[in-house]
């Protein structure tokens, strides 16, 4: 008679167990990822083609060459996003200290 397998199996275990555990440092990660690659514009004219320019790119060439608006308004959007962002971990943080608390 052959023996059962006791337990879950590779990938639910890793969808179950280890994903929970390292989601919030691959989340970090990927944030600090993006924070760090608008401060990287000189990097970002070596890498990006004629036809595609990145975002750190395309701003940096429009403060230089044109007189408008949008680079406020996108800066302005970056702002309003990171204070988001700030607000929705503090929220996330207090209730989940408020459910340990219970």
């Amino acid at each position: 008679m052959r023996e059962q397998p006791v337990g879950a199996s590779r990938l639910r275990c890793f969808w179950s167990i280890t994903m929970p555990l390292i989601g919030p440092a691959i989340l970090a990660g990927a944030v600090f990822a993006a924070l760090a690659s608008f401060d990287e514009t000189v990097i970002s004219f070596f890498i990006s083609g004629v036809e595609h320019k990145t975002v750190t790119r395309k701003m940096f060439e429009d403060i230089e060459f044109n007189v408008s608006p949008v680079i406020a308004a996108a800066s302005t959007v970056f702002v309003i996003g990171t204070v988001m962002l700030m607000w929705l971990a503090d929220s996330a943080k207090r209730v989940a200290t408020r459910r340990g608390q219970d």
